[in-house]
């Protein structure tokens, strides 16, 4: 046992009654400490249970040679020191052999003894300096002493800083005496496998895969699927083409190839947060959202989050929180109006707490050529699923309400079903809210079977297939051609944060640009979208032009009054895109005649200069009634 010197009553004991005067030598206890050392009584330690142990102790030794202190130096000490007694006779300072007689150091006396007067600390004949002023007098004189040292030859000079790699694969730790001692300093054969390794001319890294894997049928399924359909055909998840369309690289990492990068996982914070951002922010607020959806009173919620101890303290704190119950409120209200509308329209009981009444409905959808999507739809109030999130509302919520609208169409089809996610606004303050209406059951089993068929495609290579970057390119082909859609999705492409994806840079490099992402289009693509040479083009209309001709999605500065949809192929008016500047800052909801809401926000005639929009307008007389055919 080492270190003995620290050791308490208690302790000794135990060890004393475990081990000692066991009669077998293979089972001695062996005790090594300085008794000199023990000043601190760290956790109680007693140098005299030290004292004890040495006395009945069968036999002792002394280490009597210092490796690591000079000849000079141990003289000097011992001519100060030498046969002191330290608080008892038994613990004395005896004199030891030095393992370098020489001094190794030049330049000064090697024991040293600084004396501390009065005038230094102007106090007066009657007073002494304080114990830790002399001590911090003398941590600067050593410190003093050591830069002094370091920064000449005589003092040491290189011998005693070596800079150490930090890396463990740098040749310098495998090369003899490069870091201070005569042979290699590290003797690790993973790190010099790599330090090998490192010498190789670097190739550019390019796309994971060159051409679509050759995988067998079925291939595609899931591997935590177990049920089949009629026929042995493997059923599809649900909830795994929805995974697959909110990040194709992903799914196909980790399906595909088995394979889950390890993230990198953020220090643990030893201070405390100043305001709330980022992902501590997101989880405050989902939290929050969770608590009223559930008909707690936000205010409980809030002293719930405040008694986590992660918000910013005191008043900061205070702000943060109260902002978050600010943005949670009209997301509340817009998921009880549109659950209240859904249970009105299907003739159920309306309780005062109508989101507890959500049902969850298992869906089973056969397909045209005979596949099924099985899972399970939660949120269901009547015939329609309202989905609430505390993020922006973004594509990937909008994709899986999109799905989850098939599936239940093709599922059920004798019920009128719709789908509402809702959200934050993309810009600014106040509610966003998509409502989709999926068509007659053949067609909505057509788009969902080519969803299914674009997973068998996604199972063989990385498709370039990203929520925002696809959305930006098909909302743009609605209304220019495939070449300047393609540029203006870089764009987004530019400023977004899909391209730092760990898995978009796994499949196809740091940094990739859009075109060399985008691919060609194959003869497939080209046979349904002629006029889209890209594969990301070919795919951004597969998946979002069913979905855009059977969306309504509306902003307001609080909640809704209400959720209708919007019928198959009527124009849809979408929320202002955050990538598009100021044109959508000030978007509210306006009024038909017919008594309708829509999102259209008539174009303002007094806009002085692109960057600084007139206050025409962002006035609220800058919008108009919308034309009947918007909803």
């Amino acid at each position: 046992m080492d270190e003995f010197q620290d050791t308490d009553p208690e302790q000794w004991a135990i060890l004393r009654t475990a081990f000692h005067g066991r009669p077998d030598e293979s089972s001695a206890l062996v005790l090594i400490g300085d008794p000199k050392q023990a000043i601190y009584a760290f956790r109680g330690a007693d140098v005299v249970t030290y004292l004890q142990a040495v006395e009945d102790a069968t036999d002792t030794a002394t280490l009597s040679t210092s490796w690591r202190s000079d000849g000079p130096l141990l003289a000097g000490l011992h001519a100060l020191l030498g046969e002191t007694a330290l608080g008892d006779p038994r613990i004395v300072v005896r004199p030891v052999d030095a393992a370098h007689p020489e001094s190794r150091f030049s330049g000064g006396a090697p024991v040293r003894l600084r004396q501390v007067t009065r005038r230094a600390y102007r106090l007066g004949a009657s007073s002494a300096p304080s114990a830790p002023d002399a001590r911090g007098l003398l941590a600067k004189d050593v410190a003093a002493d050591v830069a002094s040292r370091l920064g000449t030859a005589s003092g040491g000079g290189e011998h005693v800083v070596v800079q150490h790699p930090l890396q463990t694969v740098d040749e310098r730790n495998f090369t003899p005496g490069a870091l201070g001692v005569p042979g290699p300093f590290s003797h690790d054969d993973a790190a010099f496998a790599g330090a090998r390794q490192a010498r190789q001319k670097r190739e550019p890294v390019g796309a994971l895969v060159g051409a679509p894997l050759s995988l067998p049928t079925g291939a595609a399924v899931g591997r935590e699927a177990g049920a089949t359909a009629t026929g042995g055909r493997p059923d599809v998840e649900l909830d795994d083409l929805v995974r697959l369309l909110e990040n194709a690289p992903r799914w196909f990492a980790q399906h595909t190839l088995d394979v889950g990068l390890v993230l990198e996982e953020e220090d643990v914070e030893d201070r405390l947060p100043l305001s709330l951002t980022g992902l501590a922010g997101w989880g405050v607020g989902d939290r929050v959202l969770r608590a009223a959806l559930a008909g707690v009173d936000p205010n409980r919620a809030m002293q719930a989050e405040w008694r986590r101890g992660q918000v910013p303290p005191r008043e900061l704190g205070r702000s943060a929180l109260q902002e978050v119950v600010r943005a949670v409120g009209p997301l509340r209200v817009a998921a009880v109006e549109a659950a209240r509308e859904a249970d009105v329209a299907a003739g159920r009981p309306v309780s005062q707490d109508v989101l507890s009444s959500a049902e969850t409905v298992d869906v089973r959808a056969t397909l045209p050529d005979g596949g099924t999507v099985v899972g399970s739809v939660p949120g269901v109030h009547g015939a329609r699923v309202v989905r609430t999130e505390y993020s922006r509302l973004g594509p990937k919520h909008r994709l899986r309400a999109w799905v989850q609208a098939l599936a239940l169409r093709v599922s059920d089809p004798d019920r009128p079903w719709d789908a509402v996610a809702i959200g934050r606004s993309p810009r600014g303050p106040g509610v966003a809210w998509s409502t989709l209406t999926p068509p007659d059951r053949d067609t909505a089993a057509a788009v969902l079977a080519d969803l299914v068929a674009l997973r068998d495609e996604a199972a063989r290579e990385p498709l370039p297939l990203l929520p925002e970057v696809a959305l930006r390119y098909a909302e743009e082909r609605r209304t220019t051609d495939a070449r300047d859609a393609l540029m203006r999705a870089g764009w987004a492409w530019n400023k977004g944060f899909e391209r730092k994806d760990p898995y978009v840079v796994l499949a196809w490099g740091q940094d990739p640009a859009l075109p060399d992402l985008a691919g060609h289009a194959t003869t497939a693509d080209l046979g349904r979208f002629p006029d889209d040479p890209t594969r990301l083009g070919a795919l951004a209309r597969r998946v979002w032009d069913p979905l855009l001709e059977h969306e309504l999605t509306r902003c307001a500065m609080s909640g809704p009054t209400s959720a209708p949809a919007t019928p198959a192929g009527r124009p849809d008016r979408r929320c202002p895109d955050p990538s598009r500047g100021a044109r959508g800052a000030s978007t509210r909801s306006a009024t038909c005649r017919a008594g309708r809401s829509c999102s259209r926000r008539a174009p303002a005639r007094a806009r002085r200069t692109p960057s600084r929009p007139s206050r025409r307008a962002t006035s609220p007389r800058a919008w108009r009634r919308c034309p009947r055919s918007c909803s």
